[in-house]
């Protein structure tokens, strides 16, 4: 449709009399999609949604789900997006359930994609936590969690379904993330669904990511994003789970490299704040142990010294702590 034409219809709109709501809607009935690419298109649009009946309505989304590819393009468009979620906020309850079912087709693609994402979100704000209606889109999301998991827009957007999501349907969500839970662990944007799970504290599932990262413990504990969950799994039930880990973090000689390390030591700050009994004092005894070693490697230009020691080990503030 030709600019000219949104401006022409959008006077007619503007000087708005009922027999002139079937022309306009014919017009733009068979376009909507086109239309929705086109900010002017998106204000003549918002208009004739307020004159449109439930039937009109109907016809549109009709018309909006004709064509899967086209309906893509408006979603991952940043116009095209916005246009359809102001769509989505004035059909029915029915309507929007009719339009998912066309969804869940290019749902991946949405879900992974700035734009698409908010589409998505936006259907799942219209209904309350746990919904019926919403289980389309988890049951896609359960499929497909971890290629999302992975992504930027894709996990953000796999968390706030976690949220919304029945318990029975966020099983099959979690069982795949506790699968995975080593190398989402140490992602950019994988961490970040390992710590939402980990939030949702089910001892159960917390009980499955500790036991499935065993033997992996001292490998996150110096990495960037692993450091993280692990603090995160430390704390989980206030140190449910802390004695266990610090266990394996002193034990073997990559605890040396682990207190080097600044995630490291921020890690074992971590351990000693809430760990117990033979555990926190065999943690205790180590670094005592190695504080001689240490004022030795800060000469190697080694960022540590008896004082940073000191300072980790007594929580002293008048001591320089690297």
């Amino acid at each position: 449709m030709d600019p000219s034409c949104y401006q022409l219809l959008n006077h007619k709109l503007q000087e708005w009399k009922s027999e002139d709501i079937p022309m306009i809607f014919s017009q733009v009935k068979d376009c909507i999609c086109m239309v929705m690419l086109n900010r002017s298109g998106s204000d003549l649009l918002r208009k004739l949604y307020k004159e449109c009946d439930e039937e009109q309505m109907t016809q549109l989304v009709s018309s909006v789900t004709d064509d899967l590819c086209l309906l893509m393009t408006v979603c991952l468009d940043s116009q095209g997006s916005e246009s359809m979620q102001e769509f989505l906020g004035f059909l029915t309850p029915k309507q929007v359930v009719h339009m998912i079912s066309f969804f869940t087709y290019i749902m991946i693609p949405l879900a992974n994609d700035q734009f698409g994402s908010r589409v998505i979100r936006q259907y799942l704000e219209m209904f309350p936590a746990p919904a019926v209606e919403t289980e389309p889109i988890v049951d896609v999301m359960a499929e497909n969690c971890l290629e999302l998991a992975y992504d930027k827009y894709g996990s953000d957007l796999l968390q706030h379904i976690l949220s919304k999501a029945t318990i029975l349907s966020s099983k099959g969500i979690v069982s795949k993330i506790i699968s995975k839970s080593y190398s989402l662990s140490t992602d950019e944007f994988g961490h970040q669904v390992m710590l939402h799970v980990i939030g949702l504290e089910m001892p159960f599932d917390v009980a499955c990511i500790v036991y499935g990262l065993q033997g992996y413990l001292h490998v996150l504990a110096t990495d960037e994003y692993g450091s993280i969950v692990l603090k995160k799994l430390i704390k989980a039930f206030e140190g449910k789970f802390a004695s266990e880990i610090t266990r394996e973090l002193i034990t073997g000689p990559a605890f040396l490299g682990i207190l080097l390390d600044p995630d490291g030591r921020s890690v074992l700050e971590s351990a000693k704040t809430y760990s117990r009994g033979r555990a926190l004092r065999n943690l205790n005894d180590l670094i005592l142990r190695h504080s001689d070693l240490l004022d030795k490697k800060r000469k190697m230009n080694h960022a540590c010294s008896w004082k940073n020691m000191a300072s980790f080990l007594h929580g002293d503030p008048s001591l320089p702590y690297i």
